[in-house]
């Protein structure tokens, strides 16, 4: 399962299992203050989730993994040991203020994206209704370039459903193209 771990200047899209977890937080450099999030219910559900995956891996009996539940219990130790600094120093608005101000940039920017996929699925439904009414090869090579740039997108890892659905659909568009005859007059409404 792929799920966004946020950090206060970047979202990264990571499989969630301890060792992709382990090498992203390793790789990526990505500390535990880095990880506090905006309010106090979403830095514990983070606090959560890591503590579960800690748990996920000290039941392997892999020396390797247990070294990596280590890892990530340390990590939301420090989330939380973090977390209570911040709301003691500052107290929890003060805390929610600073935080947000860079998430609200993170959202504002996911935001767009998703209005960017949901303007293509609505114009790929329009364009699969008007080629119901009006079959041409004009209106089909539409549907397969938006379906490819459905597919390309780089945000539909997070649409597993669509995804696929998409990818068969483009297939399926595809085989419709190639074997439909090439009309030479175009009418007027495409």
């Amino acid at each position: 399962m792929v799920r966004k771990i946020i950090a206060l200047d970047k979202a990264f899209l990571v499989e969630w299992t301890p060792n992709e977890v382990c090498d992203l937080l390793r790789s990526k450099s990505i500390t535990a203050d880095n990880l506090v999030q905006s309010n106090k219910l979403t830095t514990n559900k983070l606090i959560r989730d890591f503590f579960l995956l800690a748990c996920r891996a000290s039941l392997s009996s892999s020396q390797n993994d247990h070294k990596k539940a280590d890892i990530l219990s340390n990590y939301a130790k420090a989330i939380k040991q973090i977390s209570n600094d911040y709301e003691n120093l500052f107290g929890s608005i003060k805390m929610t203020e600073v935080v947000t101000e860079s998430e609200t940039k993170n959202e504002v920017m996911e935001d767009s994206v998703i209005n960017n996929i949901d303007r293509m699925q609505a114009r790929l439904f329009y364009l699969t209704t008007q080629f119901s009414v009006h079959p041409c090869t004009h209106l089909a090579g539409h549907i397969v370039e938006l379906l490819t740039s459905l597919c390309k997108h780089p945000h539909i890892e997070l649409l597993p459903a669509q995804r696929y659905i998409y990818s068969q659909s483009l297939n399926y568009w595809r085989s419709r193209l190639i074997n439909s005859p090439k009309q030479e007059n175009r009418q007027i409404l495409h």
